[in-house]
C-alpha cells in the first residue's frame, strides 16, 4: 500500500463495515490488518507468504477482497503471478517448497477469493495437491501439521481424501510432535471430515495444555482457540475469553510485531471467531474460466448470518451476490442452491413468507421461540423476508429468540 494516508482511511471503513456491532475485537483486527497491509512490497508479501496473508485478511473480513477495490485485487493478482511463475517452471509444482504442504494454503486462498482452484488458468491445483500428498506420503505421514492443511484444503473443496490420511489423523494420540499447533490443525481437519471420535485426543491435548498454565506464544494460542471454536468444544469459554483478551491487548499495545503473514493467519481469525473451516462456506458468483464475474451496478452483495443461540458455537455466515431488486427470500433460495451448509423452510401467508426453520433448527410455539431477522445495524426488518429488498452491503442476522427475552 503506497499511498498510506488514503489507504488507512479505506481500511478503517472496510473493517468497520465488516464488524457492525460493538465487538471489542474489531479495533484489534483493524490495527493488525493495517500493519499487515503496510508491510507489503509492491502489493506482495513475498514468496510463499501471500496465501497466508490473504487468508488471514479474508477470514477476519470475508468482504476484504472485492473486484471493485483495486488495492485488494492487486494483492490477489500478485499471488496469482507468484503461483503462475512457479507453474511455468514446473507444471506439477514438484519443488520441495510447494510439494511439502504449502500448496494447500494457496488452494485455500484461491478458493476463498472466489477463483476455481480446479481450473486456475487451466491448471487443476486440487489434483496437483492430491498428487503431492500421494507421492510424498512418507513426509505427510510424519508431518501431521502439513497433512492437516492438505486435508482441510481438499475437504473445503469437496474433494476425495485418501482413507490412509483420515485414519492417521484420527488415530488416538497423546503425543503431538509440534505441540499445540499440530494438535489444533489436526482437530480442525478432523472436524472438517466429521470424525467426531478421532478428534477427541487432539481436543483433550489442547484443553489440558491450556489449563496447565504453560505459557504459549500468540501464534500457538490463536490456533488453539480457532480449533476449539471450530470443533464446538464444550466448557472452554473461559479459555477462549482469556486468550482472546490477551491477543487483543498484544495487538492494540503493539508489544511485538505480530502481523507477519503467518501471524495474520493465526491471530486475525482467532479474534474474528473464524477458522480455516470457514473457507468451505465461501459463497461466490458463478465462475467462468477460473475467474468470477465482476460485480456490476445491477447486482448487490449481502451477508447472511445464522445464530441459533448455541453459546459455544460461532454463528455461520455467508456472503452472496444477487441481482439488484431481488427479495431477501429469493436470496435465501439462491444461497440454498449454491451451498449445502444453508437450508431453510418458510411458510406463506397473506403477509408473505415467514421463516420456520434454518439448518434443522425450528421455531417452536410451545417453547416460545422464533427466528428474529435483523438488518444492518441490528434493526429488525419491517416486512417479511419476501417483502424485504436487500441493498448493497446489507448484513442480515437470523437469530433464534425467545419471546419476552
Amino acid at each position: 500500500m503506497l499511498l498510506f494516508q488514503c489507504s488507512v482511511v479505506f481500511l478503517i471503513v472496510v473493517y468497520t463495515n465488516c464488524c457492525c456491532g460493538a465487538d471489542p475485537n474489531t479495533a484489534a483486527i483493524q490495527v493488525g490488518a493495517k500493519e499487515l497491509l503496510n508491510s507489503r512490497k509492491n502489493w506482495s508479501w513475498g514468496s510463499y507468504a501471500n496465501a497466508e496473508a490473504i487468508l488471514g485478511l479474508m477470514l477476519a473480513n470475508d468482504t476484504w477482497y472485492r473486484k471493485d477495490d483495486a488495492d485488494s485485487v492487486v494483492s490477489v493478482q500478485a499471488m496469482h503471478i507468484e503461483l503462475l511463475a512457479a507453474l511455468s517452471r514446473n507444471s506439477m509444482l514438484e519443488d520441495a517448497e510447494w510439494s511439502n504442504g504449502k500448496l494447500a494454503q494457496y488452494v485455500s486462498a484461491i478458493q476463498m477469493t472466489c477463483y476455481d482452484p480446479k481450473d486456475f488458468y487451466g491448471h487443476n491445483l486440487v489434483y496437483i495437491l492430491s498428487g503431492h500428498m500421494t507421492q510424498n506420503r512418507e513426509y505427510f505421514m510424519r508431518q501431521r501439521f502439513a497433512l492437516s492443511w492438505g486435508v482441510l484444503a481438499l475437504c473445503n473443496a469437496n474433494e476425495h481424501i485418501e482413507e490412509t490420511f483420515k485414519k492417521l489423523l484420527g488415530n488416538p494420540s497423546t503425543n503431538f510432535t509440534f505441540g499445540v499447533d499440530e494438535a489444533a490443525m489436526t482437530l480442525m481437519a478432523l472436524t472438517c471430515i466429521k470424525d467426531t471420535i478421532g478428534r477427541q485426543s487432539a481436543e483433550n491435548f489442547i484443553v489440558r495444555l491450556l489449563r496447565s498454565g504453560v505459557t504459549l506464544g500468540e501464534y500457538s494460542s490463536s490456533l488453539a482457540i480457532q480449533a476449539l471454536r471450530a470443533a464446538g468444544t464444550m466448557g472452554v469459554d473461559d479459555l477462549i475469553s482469556r486468550i482472546t483478551a490477551d491477543l487483543r491487548q498484544s495487538l492494540l499495545n503493539k508489544t511485538s510485531s505480530l502481523m507477519t503473514p503467518a501471524g495474520a493467519l493465526h491471530i486475525l481469525p482467532a479474534l474474528a471467531g473464524t477458522s480455516p473451516l470457514d473457507i468451505g462456506r465461501t459463497v461466490c458468483q458463478q465462475e467462468t474460466n477460473g475467474m468470477s464475474n465482476v460485480t456490476s451496478s445491477s447486482e448487490v452483495t449481502l451477508k447472511i448470518t445464522v445464530d441459533d443461540g448455541r453459546a459455544l458455537y460461532t454463528p455461520d455466515s455467508w456472503t452472496i451476490t444477487i441481482a439488484n431488486g431481488t427479495t431477501l427470500y429469493d436470496a435465501m433460495l439462491v444461497l440454498q442452491q449454491r451451498t449445502s451448509s444453508f437450508r431453510f423452510q418458510a411458510t406463506h401467508s397473506s403477509f408473505g413468507y415467514s421463516v420456520e426453520s434454518i439448518n434443522g433448527v425450528r421455531s417452536d410455539t410451545t417453547k416460545s421461540t422464533y427466528w428474529q431477522i435483523l438488518q444492518t445495524g441490528n434493526i429488525p426488518i419491517s416486512s417479511s423476508v419476501s417483502g424485504t429488498i436487500p441493498k448493497e452491503g446489507d448484513h442480515f442476522i437470523f437469530r433464534l429468540k425467545t419471546w419476552g427475552h
